[in-house]
């Protein structure tokens, strides 16, 4: 996942991330707006661009994995566990070209 500074962000925004030690993403979207721009020390403006370029470079990160995930689906690269419920939670089962390790508590 890209960090903060890789994003097209105003310079002071990017200080105030390093300032205050953010780095990934993730950190930020846990947060209101309000605690950002007084952990930040930003304005609502400056607040709102973050979470707005943050947001949007998450969703694009999605749309990637989403896609990488249809390929393989479509490239009939899956075994089948023989339960529909566990293949769907799979994304189409088990992968022929890895290691599947699937691991929970026991419930017997």
């Amino acid at each position: 996942m890209a960090t903060l500074t890789d994003l097209d962000l105003r310079p002071r925004i990017k200080d105030a991330l390093k300032r205050a030690s953010f780095e990934y993403p993730a950190d930020l979207l846990k947060l209101p707006s309000s605690d950002l721009q007084k952990r930040l020390r930003l304005s609502e403006n400056d607040a709102s661009e973050l979470i707005k370029v943050v947001a949007h470079s998450v969703y694009l990160l999605q749309q990637r994995a989403s896609s990488a995930l249809a390929l393989l689906q479509r490239s009939g690269q899956f075994l089948t566990t023989g339960d529909e419920g566990m293949d769907q939670v799979l994304g189409g089962g088990l992968l022929t070209r890895g290691i599947t390790e699937i691991v929970g508590e026991r419930l017997a």
